[in-house]
């Protein structure tokens, strides 16, 4: 086998290239923070202290990963709706999107808290249902 490498490098990437909408995905509310995964990484604020700071800042804030960006009609209507801001945070490193993770675990229980366990569930349903346009580069 020439390029052995291929094949796992093909597999690991191909969750990032997955749809942001699935990426972010929106898990069941419980408690502010305390499920979520609390990934110890020397010298970094965890994802989870960092939303917890977020919050008390008064920002909610969802944060995706992967290849391609957010759709659009997904970023406007979590904007508009909920007041939450969707931004690319961790590219597809490992550690990234295990503090991506812990980040948006702690936000989604804020948000369920604010407004209802269904809320950013809703929401993602309403965009998946946007039809989206291509734009020529």
């Amino acid at each position: 086998m020439r390029y052995p490498f291929i094949l796992p490098v093909a597999i690991g990437l191909s969750g990032c290239a997955a749809p942001r909408e699935r990426q972010a995905a929106v898990a069941p509310a419980g408690s502010v923070g305390d499920e979520c995964p609390q990934p110890e990484v020397p010298g970094r604020l965890s994802g989870a202290d960092e939303a917890r700071r977020d919050i008390a800042a008064g920002l909610l804030v969802i944060k995706g990963y992967g290849l391609e960006p957010a759709p659009q009609p997904l970023v406007d209507m979590l904007r508009e709706r909920l007041g939450v801001v969707l931004v690319d945070a961790a590219g597809c490193s490992a550690i990234g999107i295990v503090e991506v993770e812990a980040y948006n675990c702690v936000m989604r229980d804020e948000i369920a808290r604010r407004f209802g366990a269904e809320a950013l569930k809703n929401v993602y349903a309403e965009a998946a249902r946007v039809p989206l346009v291509d734009v020529e580069p």
